[in-house]
């Protein structure tokens, strides 16, 4: 890499996932900047504050994609072009889909370091992925996607109870239910169908349209594939394990620790090659003990929540994203850590008032907290803090205890 410095504008740079792009470009050549969705001053306090040392300035956009996605395409070349913006390196599920529908747009007035819409809504849709993954032999849960409500029936009947209804496209683990039975099941099902239901946006972020429906493994262990790609090809591939998830019931990681699963990294080349991908993908795997496999149950073409672990293990991804683009050479780490631990510590405070709520869950979890200092190697993301909603746990705690 040359000696000029560059303009990173990482959208959003105060999230968890773009805190770890900031982390990873920290030491480099870079003036980074974060732009992220209007907040209240006290958060914008408390961004300056606690990011300041990582990022040389803050702006904020007020439209949000789903909703209005020309005003906001509007004010992100705005922002671009104040910024002087040599780099866009989007974060998150809803902004890496703004790029990528934008590409073409945004990529007049810096390098935009995702794939475009094109290639990107292939693996968004949940229902093509178990599409993709039967065409690559790689192990998933069955999936049917009814068209109307008496296929719902029918393909309920063919996957057994329990069963997962999920929304095709969707983020942070939301819209994704553990149906017990028929009733239950065609009730959530006219919920996620409705009106309401599908309000936000065109159906490129969210889309409940046509629910799938999934087979339930009851095994709880998730896990992550992570890969760094060029022109399809898998160029590095990580895996993780989630030991403690947001929310506690199959959600995001909290405490990982990296691992090194064959398996996993096999079906990571297998996707990239299949999709010809560029930059970063991430995968989610749950192990099914039943069956001995590791099955891909969502592909995510973003950076995902825990890229600190990944660049804290030797594989800095953020860095090599724009070395690649910019034709550099890339001298290529050797094997990454395994068996390094990373905690966000702020998500874990967190978890301490998830429902349900008892005194019993409550001292239970706190003393999980505390046990796993004991974990060696063990990291914890310096910007923890961020991910703490003062207000929020007061009032809680303070509800709890009356």
């Amino acid at each position: 890499m040359n000696s000029k410095r560059y303009n990173v504008v990482v959208l959003p740079g105060t999230n968890r996932n773009g805190r770890g792009v900031a982390l990873a470009l920290k030491d480099g050549p870079f003036n980074l900047i974060s732009v992220s969705p209007e907040n209240k001053q006290t958060e914008k306090n408390l961004h300056k504050k606690y990011l300041n040392k990582y990022y040389s300035a803050f702006y904020y956009f007020k439209n949000n994609f789903s909703a209005s996605p020309e005003q906001y395409k509007d004010e992100i070349i705005e922002l671009l072009k104040l910024t002087e913006a040599d780099f866009l390196i989007p974060t998150g599920t809803e902004n890496t889909i703004a790029a990528a529908v934008f590409h073409d747009i945004f990529s007049k007035y810096c390098h935009v370091l995702t794939e475009p819409w094109s290639k990107m809504e292939q693996v968004h849709d949940k229902y093509q992925t178990m599409l993709l993954a039967e065409k690559l032999n790689i192990p998933h849960p069955k999936t049917l996607c009814p068209q109307n409500m008496d296929e719902v029936e029918v393909n309920a009947k063919l996957i057994g109870f329990p069963l997962v209804l999920k929304s095709r496209r969707g983020m942070s683990s939301t819209a994704v239910y553990i149906i017990h039975d028929m009733d239950e099941l065609l009730l959530e099902y006219k919920k996620m169908i409705s009106k309401e239901a599908n309000s936000s946006g065109d159906g490129r972020v969210f889309d409940n349209t046509y629910p799938i429906l999934q087979e339930y493994i009851p095994d709880k262990q998730l896990h992550d594939g992570t890969a760094f790609c060029k022109d399809g090809n898998a160029l590095l591939v990580t895996s993780q394990t989630r030991l403690v998830t947001f929310p506690l019931a199959l959600g995001g990681g909290i405490v990982n620790t990296t691992t090194f699963c064959p398996e996993i990294h096999e079906a990571m080349r297998k996707i990239v090659s299949k999709i010809n991908w560029n930059y970063v993908l991430e995968a989610d795997f749950i192990y099914d003990s039943k069956d001995s496999q590791y099955k891909l149950i969502e592909i995510n073409p973003k950076f995902w929540g825990t890229n600190f672990l990944t660049t804290a293990a030797g594989y800095n991804y953020p860095l090599l994203s724009i070395q690649s683009h910019l034709n550099d050479e890339i001298d290529l780490p050797g094997q990454y850590q395994v068996g390094l631990t990373c905690r966000w510590l702020g998500i874990e405070l967190r978890s301490l008032i998830s429902d349900p709520l008892t005194p019993l869950t409550f001292i239970q979890r706190a003393a999980g907290i505390l046990k796993r200092f004991a974990i060696r190697p063990q990291i914890c993301d310096s910007t923890w803090i961020m991910d703490i909603p003062p207000e929020k746990i007061l009032t809680k705690m303070m509800s709890f205890f009356q």
